[in-house]
């Protein structure tokens, strides 16, 4: 199966019309800036990225359309699957909420009780980002989450956005990804430790409006599942690759 696929690779874009699109949720810019350098240099074609909160990212691709979209949170992909959209989608990882603080932990900072505190400078997501909607599904009832919600001194579209503010100094904490906390330097990451929380899943959907890219969406794909093989953003999640592989060709040949 990898001997086929890197035979793939190696063909480039024979029969390929126009550039692969993704959309890509902020929570997994690095890791996918560093797959799309693999692939531009493997396939010897360019990768258009589009970043930003899911949410927003689902709205723009249901009207300009694209090839790749990759959630912090694989509800959106029920969206563009109930338009008729979306051909596959692949598991990935598990993203775990929790808390972003200095390195160190200052404030003493350890759960839901901690952001609501007095004094805490807090910043949170809004719902157009995945964590945003997902705290609000799971915890909007609970009077402590609805407190920190309240007592937020910003509202930011991204994590990474949080993340930067809780790095430069400008909040004492942030609610984030686990996976977006290992891409900074500086902080700690408190895990929420709420039995009526749970994980968030990442899958990517391809879309069926992708079909006449099947080599540079295999790459892409292979590339990406490769890294996560590896021990790194996607360690210890998903599927095998070959049941990946297979979902793309199911998908190919509809």
């Amino acid at each position: 199966m990898i001997w086929i696929l890197w035979g793939h690779c190696l063909r480039g874009g024979s029969g390929e019309r126009g550039q692969l699109t993704l959309y890509c949720a902020a929570t997994f810019r690095k890791p996918v800036e560093q797959v799309a350098t693999a692939f531009r240099k493997q396939l010897g074609e360019d990768l258009a990225i589009r970043f930003g909160g899911s949410g927003e990212l689902a709205a723009q691709l249901a009207i300009a359309g694209g090839d790749l979209f990759l959630p912090a949170d694989e509800s959106y992909l029920d969206l563009l699957d109930e338009r008729g959209l979306l051909g596959a989608r692949i598991p990935l990882c598990e993203l775990f909420p929790g808390i972003i603080v200095p390195i160190g932990n200052p404030r003493r900072i350890d759960g839901i009780d901690g952001l609501a505190s007095r004094g805490v400078r807090v910043a949170l997501c809004d719902r157009s980002a995945a964590i945003g909607l997902h705290m609000d599904r799971w915890l909007g009832r609970d009077e402590r989450w609805r407190r920190v919600v309240a007592g937020s001194v910003v509202s930011m579209g991204t994590v990474t956005e949080v993340a930067q503010a809780v790095s430069l100094g400008v909040v004492d904490a942030g609610v984030v990804w686990d996976v977006v906390a290992r891409q900074f330097e500086g902080i700690d990451f408190v895990k929420f430790n709420e039995p009526g929380l749970p994980p968030a899943l990442g899958s990517i959907g391809v879309l069926k409006s992708s079909v006449e890219k099947e080599a540079a969406v295999r790459c892409f794909l292979d590339l990406l599942t490769r890294r996560r093989d590896q021990g790194d953003l996607f360690a210890g999640c998903g599927r095998e690759r070959s049941s990946l592989h297979g979902a793309v060709t199911s998908l190919i040949s509809r």
